[in-house]
């Protein structure tokens, strides 16, 4: 079943200027807006597009100009401003969250918003070994060097 999207003939400008072309600013739409479509690069490209579903290849055609269209920085800031006419930005996340950490009714919901607060606001730190692999080290070896011309030192 093929959704009706209204098409305008205006070419819509970005905020810092840049014009899209009308299947850019429809596919923009689709993407962060439409519910239908919403996030799915695919199925808004063939949308705004007229990608032919009944050809050979029409998938990797589509998923080609969606990639493409998502990695234009005019698309994507375009896109940010869709989400925030909508009310998806920070504060909105923020209160988001903050709802998910003082309801009491999902506690594995609630444990992952605290999580995600922790991590946002760095008070909590991951701690990654990145030199042994995972691998036991069973001593350490370190090399001082004196630039001075004197000797080096070794210590075990």
């Amino acid at each position: 079943m093929k959704k009706k999207v209204a098409k305008s003939t205006v070419k819509p400008t970005t905020k810092s200027g840049h014009r899209l072309t009308l299947q850019q600013e429809l596919f923009c739409q689709l993407y962060a807006g439409d519910r239908e479509f919403f996030g799915n690069g695919v199925q808004s490209y063939i949308e705004a597009y007229g990608v032919d579903t009944s050809k050979p290849g029409w998938y990797r055609t589509a998923k080609a100009g969606a990639c493409e269209n998502l990695t234009k920085p005019y698309i994507l800031e375009r896109i940010d401003e869709i989400f925030e006419a909508h009310g998806l930005n920070d504060q909105f996340v923020d209160k988001q969250l903050e709802k998910l950490i003082i309801q009491d009714a999902d506690f594995n919901a609630k444990m992952k918003a605290i999580a995600e607060y922790n991590k946002l606001k760095a008070r909590i730190t991951e701690k990654r070994d990145i030199t042994s692999g995972g691998e036991k080290i069973d001593s350490v070896r370190i090399v001082v060097e004196d630039f001075s011309g004197g000797k080096s030192a070794v210590k075990n």
